[in-house]
């Protein structure tokens, strides 16, 4: 029995030995990949690194190259994706001077051999920008056979600052409510592109080229020169019927102005069939201070605060996070309760100037250099954006009684995906698909519940919910207020103010 345990102890001992190796081996694993960094933080990191290590080789290029500087600036003119962004993997084998393509024209500035293919194949949706800027610089003012730009990314650095890269080197920063006042390039990624599912990385992104993208909303889409309906506020001009409908019912809770607009039905008509020529539009939204506050409230958006002042400077607002990232890309997700289950197909984006959206005085900061000249935001006005973007039939049979919009702004295309609940009350009232009687009528309504999954963009900013019901009035007072839009009905939150009203389709 003694010599039995003696030899378990000694096999016992040998394994030991045997997985000491291995075990330090793991352990110096472990410390190589910093576990105190989680793969999201590290990709982070590495996006950071990769989008400055572009920015200084372009800055070098953009030094010693007005050819170049002229083929970036026409590219951006192109506004293939609706905004002044040169997307890297469309053009970096077209031509620019000399026979030699973008590409080529990078490769000579690495700091080291495989360093441009290194930010490649971290940034499939490297894109340069050229911004709108305070001081008058934009794509179509840009004198590029003279001007030279800057260069930085729409990331900050742990000191909260924009580094400014100029010929390879860091000449300025720039503090994170700052604007610069003088010609600047920013390296980003873009927000309105992605890959196709079935294109996958490789080693280096050199393969990617304009047939492994795809646009994420025709909305964005510049190379098929459409764009969405926009009126001007004359041009608002509601439809006649939707005063009739103010006129029939006025502001009464028990009898509704859709129920006119929608099914003909008034006080002495209590039977009718759905008009489908009538969809649910947007016709109006409305950003408030705090909604801009939040949309440049990310790591890389200059926030609004004061300043030490010199002169002033009355202009509108241009970039998102005031210069560095381009157009405002809303999403607007109506969720709908239907007796089919919940519908999440109505997703709409929306590409918006900025300066649409707002109006802003600028103040010059006293930085104590003459050339890299600085701005921050001041006062801001809150401006509203008139667009026609048509929805659906308010089909009472089948849709929910209420509407519920989420509205976000997106930064980017990395999704996942949430479940969202909706609780609603149904009209019953319906007999041979005529709608009987005015509101609910005289049955009971009926309660739903559905679930379903969304999927949405990961960094996104939440502007809230909104929600419309059918009750909801239309005008509120045809005779008040100093045109149409002061007249109608809204709904808002504290971020955003939407005006839903019926228009004819056809």
């Amino acid at each position: 029995m003694k010599k039995k345990t003696s030899f378990t102890s000694l096999l016992a001992m040998a394994l030991l030995f045997i997985l000491l190796p291995s075990c330090k081996k793991d352990n110096l694993q472990d410390v190589n990949q910093e576990p105190n960094k989680n793969s999201e933080t590290l990709g982070y990191e590495k996006t950071i690194a990769a989008k400055q290590k572009f920015a200084i080789i372009l800055s070098k290029a953009v030094s010693d190259n007005a050819q170049l500087r002229s083929f970036i600036q026409n590219e951006a003119l192109k506004k293939v994706d609706n905004d002044y962004d040169v997307f890297y993997h469309f053009v970096k084998q077209n031509e620019v001077s000399q026979g030699k393509t973008l590409r080529e024209i990078l490769l000579q500035y690495e700091s080291k051999s495989g360093e441009l293919a290194e930010v490649e194949n971290i940034l499939p949706l490297l894109t340069i920008f050229v911004p709108t800027l305070p001081n008058g610089f934009n794509p179509k003012n840009w004198v590029s056979s003279i001007e030279v730009p800057s260069v930085t990314s729409n990331f900050i650095e742990k000191d909260n600052t924009f580094p400014i890269y100029n010929n390879g080197v860091k000449v300025t920063s720039l503090k994170a409510n700052e604007i610069p006042g003088f010609p600047t390039l920013v390296i980003k990624e873009n927000e309105r592109l992605k890959l196709k599912q079935n294109v996958l990385l490789k080693s280096a992104n050199s393969e990617l080229n304009s047939s492994s993208f795809e646009f994420i909303d025709e909305a964005f889409n510049g190379l098929a020169k459409t764009k969405g309906s926009i009126v001007v506020p004359s041009e608002l001009n509601p439809d006649p019927i939707l005063k009739e409908a103010y006129n029939t019912f006025g502001l009464s809770n028990t009898e509704w102005q859709r129920d006119y607009i929608y099914y003909g039905l008034t006080k002495t008509i209590d039977k009718g069939a759905l008009n489908l020529r009538m969809v649910e539009t947007i016709r109006m939204l409305k950003f408030s201070k705090m909604a801009l506050d939040k949309m440049s409230d990310q790591s890389g958006d200059p926030t609004l605060v004061g300043g030490n002042w010199m002169g002033a400077i009355n202009r509108k607002l241009i970039q998102k996070g005031a210069w560095s990232d381009g157009k405002f890309e809303i999403r607007i997700d109506p969720i709908i309760n239907n007796t089919r289950g919940l519908s999440t197909g109505l997703t709409k984006y929306i590409s918006m100037d900025p300066d649409e959206l707002f109006f802003i005085q600028y103040q010059i900061v006293n930085s104590g250099s003459v050339r890299y000249v600085r701005y921050v935001m001041d006062q801001i006005t809150p401006l509203e954006y008139y667009c026609n973007i048509k929805l659906i039939t308010w089909d009472l049979q089948t849709n929910s009684y209420s509407w519920k919009f989420l509205v976000s702004e997106v930064d980017d295309q990395e999704t996942y995906t949430t479940t969202e609940t909706v609780t609603s009350d149904f009209a019953t009232n319906f007999g041979l698909n005529l709608k009987i009687g005015l509101s609910f009528g005289s049955s009971s309504k009926e309660t739903r519940t559905n679930t379903s999954t969304l999927v949405r963009q990961k960094n996104s900013d939440d502007l809230g919910t909104l929600e419309l019901n059918f009750s909801s009035p239309v005008y509120l007072d045809p005779t008040g207020g100093r045109n149409s839009r002061d007249q109608l009905y809204t709904i808002s939150n504290p971020m955003v103010e939407m005006l839903v009203i019926p228009t004819k389709d056809f």
